[in-house]
């Protein structure tokens, strides 16, 4: 049996997470924690829920590149970590502005 390729289990999180904040959005529990303020007119509740949710995402897809330390190893966690951030954010830029327009 071939172990598991670690590119499409990057992409698969990137896409369960993404769609994890988008339904988090969508039931409203962003807006409902926009109105408290973690620290005072920098971060608000919904902001950091969206926060937490894309550094758990980077850090579920850097588990699947973690290795024995080498070099090209922990290269390959930051970047499945940034493509994971990529697609989070963009999930959320496009119900932001799927939102916006009606």
């Amino acid at each position: 049996m071939r172990p598991p390729r670690a590119w499409p289990r990057t992409v698969q999180a990137a896409l369960l997470w993404g769609g994890a904040a988008v339904f988090l959005s969508l039931v409203g529990l962003v807006e409902a924690l926009q109105q408290r303020q973690i620290v005072s007119g920098v971060i608000s509740g919904g902001h950091s829920l969206l926060l937490l949710m894309a550094l758990a995402a980077g850090a579920t897809s850097a588990r699947y590149h973690a290795g024995s330390g080498a070099a090209r190893r922990v290269a390959a966690a930051g970047l499945a970590g940034a493509i994971v951030g990529a697609v989070h954010g963009l999930a959320l830029v496009r119900l932001t502005r799927a939102a916006t327009n009606s």
